[in-house]
């Protein structure tokens, strides 16, 4: 008789921050991946320069934040991205909701626990390294950054 060995594995959505910047979140922490007009998205004055404003889900109020600029990358729009439709991946965390607004969703992956590295992370800025679990090296040997949405909602709620 022989042991059969369990290999905690978790399923990730892959999504595409800039052409080269790929980060992945937990499949259980999301809610839904939509596609909202930028005439849905509804300003608020004096909020953080990351959040877009608010767009109406299912009839609640959500709030939509471009998720390459609060990790610390380029915003969405100093890229020259000029589509007025975006995709937002919902992200659900209890009973929080935060739209999150990427160029590109990328495929599901399912990623072994003990494959998320964290050494060799060097020079990440703040809000990056707050939500930050580590990186996966996919097929093509390119770093995908795991994400914590729980984190990601605390660091929105100025936790």
């Amino acid at each position: 008789m022989t042991a059969s060995l369990t290999v905690a594995t978790t399923r990730y959505l892959v999504l595409h921050l800039t052409d080269q910047q790929l980060v992945m979140l937990p499949v259980d922490q999301l809610a839904e991946v939509f596609n909202l007009s930028l005439t849905q998205i509804v300003s608020i004055p004096d909020l953080p320069r990351a959040v877009m404003g608010v767009c109406n889900w299912r009839g609640e109020v959500t709030w939509v934040v471009d998720l390459s600029y609060l990790l610390g990358f380029q915003p969405l729009f100093q890229k020259g991205f000029s589509q007025t439709i975006y995709k937002v991946v919902l992200l659900q965390v209890d009973n929080q909701y935060v739209g999150l607004v990427v160029p590109q969703v990328g495929e599901m992956i399912n990623c072994p626990d003990q494959q998320i590295q964290n050494t060799g992370l060097n020079n990440i800025n703040t809000n990056l390294a707050r939500c930050l679990r580590g990186y996966f090296l996919n097929g093509d040997r390119q770093m995908v950054l795991a994400i914590d949405g729980r984190a990601l909602v605390q660091l929105l709620a100025g936790d």
